[in-house]
């Protein structure tokens, strides 16, 4: 008998386990239900406002999809939607993002594609960014920036589109080593010819002339800045400096390239 009483106490007692986890579950899910509706209904989450990143004040966005925020309930709205939009519409602008300020708010946050580069193409110049994005197809006056040379574009130079042919990235990939480079940082990039990644020559500021190749930019600029800041040579009595070599060729005025 006392062994038939334990296991009717066993029986009863996940009986009421099941019960009472049933019950919980029922209140879990009755007071989600009722957070989810307070939270997609109540006047406290409706868009208000909508404000702007100032340094986009300029591009005068004034955007459909940004005016029918206002008034929508803040986690309903498909902010990805939106963010699509308009990156489509403003390809110029870049790491546009939409955020949610709770209860009640929107930022647009985002910033404007520097110009970084000329691409001389088809007898005309387009302005991309240090990534190869397409900012601007017309020239921008009093705008002084390296020129690109010897590319022929695969694909038509659209504001917003990425240019990734290889002549491209590694011309800005030179460019980005200069800049970036504290011995060089008296010096620009006036021209670059990448018609041929093994013998690309570009032009700095002080009318010096570089030779370089597609391999190991980095440290190559890096001989660059060494010798152009810390040796005692005479630049004026060299034409040129090869940096595809282990060491840095330097070629006297009076010899021929």
């Amino acid at each position: 008998m006392a062994k038939r009483s334990k296991k009717n106490n066993s029986g009863w007692n996940v009986l009421k386990f099941f019960i009472i986890a049933g019950i919980l579950v029922f209140i879990l899910a009755m007071f989600s239900s009722r957070l989810i509706d307070f939270l997609t209904t109540a006047e406290l989450f409706k868009i208000r406002t909508v404000v702007i990143d100032p340094s986009l004040k300029g591009m005068n966005i004034n955007s459909i999809s940004l005016d029918k925020l206002k008034g929508r309930n803040i986690f309903k709205v498909n902010l990805g939607a939106v963010q699509k939009e308009l990156r489509y519409k403003y390809p110029s602008i870049d790491q546009l993002r939409l955020i949610r300020h709770f209860p009640d708010k929107i930022d647009v946050v985002a910033a404007h594609r520097e110009p970084f580069a000329f691409l001389d193409h088809d007898g005309r110049r387009t302005i991309i960014d240090r990534n190869g994005i397409v900012v601007a197809g017309t020239l921008l006056p009093n705008l002084k920036l390296p020129v690109i040379t010897g590319i022929r574009l695969r694909d038509e130079a659209v504001v917003g589109r990425l240019l990734g042919q290889r002549e491209i990235n590694v011309a800005l990939s030179i460019i980005r080593a200069i800049k970036t480079n504290e011995d060089l940082n008296t010096y620009s990039v006036v021209v670059m010819d990448v018609s041929n990644l093994s013998n690309i020559n570009f032009q700095l500021s002080n009318q010096m002339k570089i030779i370089i190749d597609d391999d190991k930019i980095y440290p190559k600029i890096r001989k660059l800045g060494v010798l152009l800041a810390h040796s005692d040579i005479d630049l004026k009595d060299y034409r040129y400096i090869d940096l595809r070599f282990d060491e840095p060729v330097l070629g006297k005025n009076d010899q021929t390239n």
